[in-house]
């Protein structure tokens, strides 16, 4: 009996209903009748395992629909515990918004495990463990998502550095969609880029000078990485698990600062929701980003995502997308749509200049800061202390395409983020070193301002 079988199973053996749960799968049954249609940031909260665990035993006691959901799945516990502080994913867990798939691969010596996704027509979340190795760190190096023909799918990927102490432990790869829908089928292909702890351990501490500009001293080469595993899973998505979107169109306008902002359609999925917008070439700023949160009639509100990719950008520079946690499965009436805030960028403030000799960047705001920059060989890693706006939330700063005092462009690897305190993280890159030293990076976020006159839009819910 496969995971597919064993769940269909389960779900005909239930002979009492909560009348919650009956009102879900009513509302469902007659929606699945109807036909319908660059910044990000991969930062989850730091908690320990203790923390988790009454956090997860506080929800099987204090939510009926949460407990009955992963008493009658035993094998979901683990996921319940995984997505207990998303508040999207959390939802769809209770609702039983998750197709098991029961994949198994192995290679080098490496076994990954697909237990189960959760998937929408523009996401899909690949749950899977790590058996082997316990000794080493895993970097999953996923390729572009692709469909069954093996056609690329145009896709934004997030992933999780998995260290010893995590190895067999529940990971996330998620694929998020930009442009099309997810298919029937698809190809996840991902490798594991594997350093071994003892490598981990060796590194010294950097010596930083007055002049802020740090030469590498003690640290030597860092751990090899090797290809540990490659792996190629086709997973089969169950349409008939898979619910429609929610399309609400919108047409409305407003300003802040001066700038024109105009809202288009808001696109609800099970597993987050999506704020459609464009913003005008003729304004004088850029319109980095929106404050947005959905409330229902009750009071209960859907926040900004801040766990995970927090919307799209235009090709001007400006938000074109703000991605909300989802209220797919509120039983609502209807929802309210809030703005009361924007970030919004002078375009003479976007581009800022870094001359590696001096260990200087400007303009800066206020809240960044550039703390050292550590020189090896032709390269460089810049350290930048950012104050959060929030607690819990964290953003990417700058582009990952920089330029040198020509103009040329060059892609940074990758950008990396760790907490400072309550209030600060660190940001960290490495760049190419031209001859005379200068950079330029671009801004792509910017602080929120208040807007003098909130935006309240009544929607109807479908």
């Amino acid at each position: 009996m496969n995971r597919m079988e064993e769940y269909s199973k389960l779900r005909r053996s239930l002979k009492e209903v909560p009348p919650q749960l009956e009102f879900v799968r009513t509302r469902v049954e007659a929606r699945s009748k109807k036909k319908k249609y660059f910044s990000w940031v991969w930062k989850g909260p730091v908690l320990t395992a203790v923390a988790l665990i009454m956090v997860f035993t506080v929800l099987t006691n204090t939510s009926v629909v949460f407990a009955r959901a992963v008493s009658e799945i035993p094998i979901l516990r683990e996921l319940a515990l995984f997505v207990a502080f998303d508040p999207s994913l959390k939802a769809a867990v209770e609702n039983k918004y998750v197709q098991p798939v029961g994949l198994t691969q192995q290679s080098g010596g490496i076994t990954v495990e697909i237990p189960y996704v959760i998937a929408d027509q523009q996401r899909l979340s690949v749950y899977y463990r790590v058996t082997g190795g316990e000794n080493w760190m895993y970097e999953p190096e996923p390729n572009p998502l692709r469909d069954e023909k093996g056609q690329e799918l145009t896709s934004m990927t997030s992933s999780k550095t998995i260290y010893p102490d995590e190895v067999k432990g529940l990971q996330e790869l998620r694929f998020d969609l930009a442009e099309c829908t997810l298919p029937q089928k698809v190809r996840v292909q991902f490798s594991l880029l594997a350093s071994e702890r003892e490598q981990l351990a060796g590194e010294a501490p950097l010596r930083v000078p007055q002049d802020g500009v740090v030469e590498s001293e003690g640290r030597g080469e860092q751990p090899a990485q090797v290809a540990y595993g490659e792996f190629d899973f086709l997973i089969q998505i169950d349409s008939q698990l898979t619910l429609p979107t929610k399309v609400i169109p919108l047409q409305r306008e407003f300003t802040v600062q001066g700038q024109a902002v105009n809202l288009n359609q808001l696109e609800i999925y099970p597993t987050q929701a999506k704020l459609l917008l464009e913003i005008p070439q003729s304004n004088t700023a850029l319109v980095k980003k929106l404050r947005v949160w959905l409330e229902d009639e009750a009071g209960n509100r859907w926040n900004g995502k801040t766990n995970g990719i927090s919307g799209r950008g235009d090709n001007n520079g400006n938000v074109g997308e703000v991605w909300i946690e989802s209220a797919y499965f509120t039983w609502a009436n209807q929802l309210t749509l809030h703005i009361d805030a924007a970030g919004i960028l002078k375009k003479q403030e976007e581009m800022v200049t870094v001359d590696l000799n001096k260990g200087t960047a400007s303009p800066l705001p206020e809240h960044i800061k550039l703390e050292r920059i550590a020189r090896q060989g032709g390269r460089a890693t810049l350290y930048f202390s950012i104050q959060r706006e929030t607690e819990d939330h964290s953003t990417q700063q700058f582009d990952m395409i920089y330029y040198d005092s020509s103009g040329r462009e060059y892609s940074m690897g990758s950008q990396g983020t760790s907490v400072l305190d309550e209030q600060d993280d660190q940001l960290h890159f490495t760049v190419e070193c031209p001859e005379d030293g200068i950079i330029q990076l671009r801004r792509i976020d910017s602080s929120f301002t208040l807007l003098e006159q909130p935006v309240k839009i009544p929607i109807d819910f479908p």
